[in-house]
């Protein structure tokens, strides 16, 4: 899996994030994957997001600390907090997002399309 492989830091972004970021951590492939399989097939009529593994990374890493009394107390992660993500990245090597999604990024686009759309277009 491609992912985010930076084995050092950026010294410019660095000097920002060590005074301005109270956490950091990592998050295992398999968490990225499984967000980006969640993010292909949502529930609850939300639309289907096409998200890499670096794209989807941020949920994943919300997810692990949500799950974590202990991390959503040190965060102040509580039933008023407010959480901004960014996807960072689509399906950047298609065959590869294909194999771990089981969809094409196409597929996937696809079913935001409503029933009747895709009837008056075929």
């Amino acid at each position: 899996m491609a992912m985010l492989e930076c084995y050092e830091p950026s010294l410019v972004a660095w000097r920002i994030l060590s005074r301005a970021a109270e956490a950091f951590m990592t998050v295992d492939d398999e968490d990225a994957i499984c967000v980006m399989k969640r993010l292909a097939n949502p529930g609850d009529g939300d639309p289907a997001v096409v998200a890499g593994e670096s794209g989807g990374v941020g949920l994943a890493g919300l997810l692990k600390v949500a799950s974590d009394q202990e991390l959503r107390a040190r965060i102040h992660l509580g039933p008023d907090a407010r959480v901004f993500l960014i996807n960072t990245e689509g399906a950047t090597d298609p065959r590869l997002y294909e194999e771990l999604v089981g969809a094409t990024p196409a597929q996937v686009t696809a079913r935001n399309i409503e029933p009747h759309q895709k009837a008056s277009s075929s």
